[in-house]
């Protein structure tokens, strides 16, 4: 951060300075791209994929105080330039767009609303969104599920890790209850006693009435 503090000194235009972001973040810092959901093991090993590397660009936002925010697409994200948090993203000339930039981070380019709205697909209200400072913690607590592994050596280690992923849902669906996938991804986690089967039920219905076809 404090090497991106020098590089981005007297820079104000969003395209200058996520370019910068990207030199600075892949060139001086040898991050490589891999499939590493989990901030922490990222920073060590250096290798990042879209959701940790654009972590990286919001956490530098967050301190150089850029409106840098994060967006989810079904299996990708990426930031946005954004100051309202209003972005539209099915229509472009609305004067809450302007001056508004994507930036595929892990690609490394801006890229336009279109070329992640062009397919209809039923994927509920956060598709696209500007994610707010909780729903971007929602999005690490998801990754960390994702990575999480469970022990099936014994029944014991089995209960124990999906416990722990199912607390690591839990408080991702508290500070996002929009996001349908979460509580998909929670129906497996509980279990096969009446009040599991309830639960997993409730997180069914849930993630079907969030999972809506947005219109295009």
């Amino acid at each position: 951060i404090d090497r991106a503090k020098t590089t981005l000194k007297g820079k104000a235009d969003p395209m200058s300075i996520f370019l910068t972001l990207d030199n600075t973040v892949r060139s001086e810092f040898g991050f490589s791209c891999a499939d590493q959901l989990v901030f922490n093991i990222a920073l060590k090993t250096r290798e990042i994929d879209c959701d940790t590397l654009s972590y990286i660009y919001v956490s530098i936002g967050e301190v150089m105080g850029y409106p840098v925010r994060l967006v989810w697409i079904p299996k990708h994200v990426f930031v946005r330039w954004d100051p309202d948090g209003k972005h539209d993203s099915f229509n472009k000339d609305v004067p809450v767009n302007m001056g508004d930039v994507n930036w595929d981070s892990r690609a490394g380019e801006s890229i336009d609303d279109s070329s992640y709205t062009e397919d209809t697909e039923a994927v509920g209200s956060m598709f696209m969104k500007s994610m707010t400072y909780e729903e971007a913690l929602s999005d690490i607590y998801f990754n960390t599920y994702l990575s999480y592994k469970v022990d099936y050596s014994s029944s014991e280690s089995e209960k124990r890790d999906k416990k722990t992923k199912l607390g690591l849902l839990s408080k991702a669906i508290d500070l996002n209850p929009i996001w349908y996938l979460l509580y998909d991804a929670r129906v497996s986690l509980w279990d096969s006693s009446s009040e599991g089967m309830k639960k997993a039920d409730d997180d069914r219905q849930k993630a079907k009435e969030l999972r809506v076809f947005v219109e295009r």
